[in-house]
């Protein structure tokens, strides 16, 4: 079975700020290294999603939330019947409500489908 993998906006825009971060403060080939395995790894996830392990944050949730970890940087993902739906992408000690400072129900509303397909 291939899945169908969403990106949301909020994922977008972490992956887009740490490549500009990396551009600025690294090299532009390293950053653009960087950019092509996180959206390779993301691709990867139309074949078993499910291989991923679950996130510490999937206690907070209905819905299995899943992790994807790439390199020092963390995709959270869940299954939602042929879509998996990445809503956020961070690195790897950083956590879904750790990061923005959210509580449960706050991070919950962080899950909202985005209509760009990858």
């Amino acid at each position: 079975m291939t899945y169908d993998v969403v990106v949301e906006s909020s994922a977008r825009k972490n992956i887009d700020d740490a490549f500009r971060w990396m551009v600025a403060n690294t090299s532009s080939e390293y950053a653009a290294l960087w950019y092509m395995e996180i959206y390779g790894a993301m691709d990867s996830l139309r074949d078993f999603p499910a291989r991923c392990g679950l996130a510490i944050e999937n206690q907070y949730f209905k819905e299995e939330i899943r992790q994807l970890i790439c390199g020092k940087y963390r995709l959270l993902f869940e299954i939602d019947g042929e879509t998996v739906r990445v809503f956020t992408s961070g690195t790897q000690h950083e956590s879904l409500s750790s990061r923005k400072g959210r509580n449960e129900q706050a991070a919950l509303r962080e899950i909202q489908p985005f209509a760009a397909p990858l």
